[in-house]
């Protein structure tokens, strides 16, 4: 084995050449005898491997380098997610999803748009929802093409940057995390891998939910200038044009977590001023209300008969969110939520849905061994939970990622399906993944005289496992 791998070494060269050929044999023959829907992807991974690689070891330079080779890693990873997402979409449900509508609208509108009564501006995405989408679509292929696998690839590639976003978000923001399992989990995470794969909502949410939180580690941080305000208000404005609620969630975490920052002083650096930090969590807050006014009349419009208040209208989409989501072979029976008291085990049964005893088909186990996974590498990793109430007080960026998951498990909670929840968690899973990377707690040796055992946090160096 030792002899093999230092002859395919010395070799190199060689098999990167008959390597290469043998791809572009493959390519010709798959432009003869397969659609271009195929054998227009084979033309864009190469590009966007080539692309794509150099720009994640200048994301990962410096203190991240260690981390190139799993985010090299997720990438291929990444790429199988996106192949399984394709056979599943247009095989598995012969072509009976959402990726499908979005392709064809896309395609349609790139036509009419490089056509003689058509214009480039048209496909500007101006629209909300689904239209959003669909415009985002017809641009990516008035400049690429129409193919529908490439499709899959740039909107999975928009999904990983999202990831990559997230990953660099908690290694700035937290100190002593453990850098290489968080990014081990995010990269590599099926659901994380799988969902935002498609032509569709997820991976365009992951990728401006990443650029939010990015923005919102530098904010966090006592970065006050444009390079960390620009991806927090592109981020939210993105994620605003398809799921406003999203944004809402995101945006209210980080103006809990910039007023805990100001309080405790935790979110100054040296040359930073008090009145810009308060300065900036008012803009925050007005960019909330605003953002939450959206998400009510995107998500419930009322009739010319009903009183337009906040209390019905969360009412409205309450019901209107349960009916949708407790339909299919993988329905159940969501939670009723009658009071506070309800909100701790509603929380925690909503992100750690399915279990093993709860899968009812492949779709569903899959994420049931996820989940199952996950809760044994926090009870396996208790010390890391233990060090959670300190680090709230201490570090806002927790702060960020413990009200994402709090605020998604509550939003969800009213979901009745578990392959529309599985993908709905998909997108706070990176929040989520933080507290399961946060730097252990100890004992203390026990003193001499008897006194009673303190507990403080490990300190742990960057790029710790």
């Amino acid at each position: 084995m030792h002899q093999l791998r230092r002859a395919l070494h010395e070799h190199l060269d060689v098999v990167a050449v008959v390597v290469g050929l043998a791809y572009v044999a493959f390519t010709g023959w798959a432009m003869t005898y397969l659609s271009y829907d195929v054998w227009g992807a084979l033309v864009i991974a190469p590009i966007i491997a080539i692309v794509t690689v150099p720009m994640v070891r200048h994301a990962f330079r410096g203190d991240l380098q260690p981390l190139v080779g799993v985010a090299i890693a997720g990438l291929v990873a990444k790429l199988v997610g996106t192949l399984a997402r394709y056979w599943v979409a247009f095989d598995a449900y012969g072509g009976a999803a959402d990726a499908g509508r979005y392709h064809e609208a896309g395609r349609v509108l790139a036509s009419q748009a490089r056509s003689s009564g058509g214009s480039f501006f048209d496909l500007i995405p101006v629209q909300q929802g689904t239209q959003f989408i669909e415009q985002v679509t017809a641009l990516l292929y008035s400049l690429v093409g129409s193919s529908k696998l490439a499709g899959f690839l740039w909107f999975g590639l928009m999904g990983y940057w999202g990831v990559v976003f997230c990953v660099k978000a908690a290694c700035l923001a937290v100190p002593g995390l453990a850098q290489r399992r968080y990014a081990v989990l995010c990269f590599l995470a099926p659901s994380l891998m799988f969902w935002p794969s498609s032509i569709g909502k997820e991976a365009w949410l992951t990728l401006c939910l990443g650029a939010l939180s990015y923005g919102a580690a530098k904010l966090l941080t006592g970065g006050w200038g444009l390079g960390s305000v620009m991806p927090t208000a592109s981020g939210a404005a993105g994620a605003a044009m398809v799921r406003p609620h999203f944004a809402a969630i995101w945006l209210g975490a980080l103006v809990v977590a910039m007023v805990a920052g100001v309080v405790t002083g935790r979110s100054t650096r040296a040359g930073s001023s008090r009145l810009v930090q308060i300065g900036l969590a008012l803009v925050a807050v007005v960019g909330l209300v605003l953002v939450a006014r959206v998400t009510l009349q995107f998500l419930s419009p009322t009739s010319d008969d009903e009183p337009a208040s906040v209390s019905n209208s969360l009412d409205i989409i309450g019901k209107e969110t349960s009916r949708r989501s407790t339909v299919g072979g993988s329905s159940f029976e969501p939670f009723v939520v009658a009071g506070p008291a309800d909100y701790p085990m509603t929380i925690v049964r909503t992100l750690t849905r399915p279990l093993l005893p709860e899968a009812t088909g492949l779709s569903t186990l899959i994420p049931a061994l996820e989940t199952t996974a996950l809760l044994v590498l926090a009870a396996v990793g208790w010390r890391r939970l233990v060090s959670l109430p300190r680090l709230l007080l201490t570090t806002p960026y927790v702060v960020f990622s413990a009200l994402i998951a709090i605020m998604g498990g509550l939003a969800f909670s009213r979901f009745g399906n578990l392959a529309i929840l599985v993908r709905q968690r998909s997108l706070i899973l990176p929040a989520l993944l933080v507290l399961l990377c946060l730097p252990p707690w100890r004992a203390r040796p026990r003193a001499r005289d008897g006194g009673s055992v303190a507990i403080r946090p490990e300190r742990a160096i960057a790029g710790s496992r």
